[in-house]
């Protein structure tokens, strides 16, 4: 299961506040890709839980390489919004901007959406 830890970045900002040179910026904070459980360096982990099989763990160790070394990019178009509006084209990849002000949920996703 996936999960997020802010550990790292908040022990960065609170040693550059320290040290004075903290500048208020907005920053990526990406999972380190060797290693998604060690929780000094990585904002995303992840933790395989009991009904994971050796198959799916295969599997998902391809997934996860793959997203880390650039070969899968789950943001690739085609993507549709939830009522069915083109969002992201064909063979398109989405943006930081794009991702993260979503107008309305995906296509396939319940719950409200303006």
């Amino acid at each position: 299961m996936p999960y997020f830890n802010w550990g790292p970045a908040y022990v960065e900002t609170i040693t550059a506040i320290k040290g004075g040179t903290w500048a208020q910026s907005w920053d990526w904070n990406p999972p380190n890709w060797k290693n998604l459980t060690d929780n000094d360096t990585t904002a995303v982990g992840w933790v395989n839980g009991p009904a994971l099989t050796s198959e799916m763990q295969t599997s998902l160790s391809e997934f996860i390489s793959g997203m880390a070394d650039g070969s899968i990019n789950v943001w690739t178009g085609p993507i549709n919004l939830q009522d069915g509006t083109e969002y992201i084209a064909a063979g398109a990849e989405a943006t930081d901007k794009e991702i993260w002000y979503l107008p309305q949920l995906l296509e396939g996703m319940e719950g409200p959406s303006e």
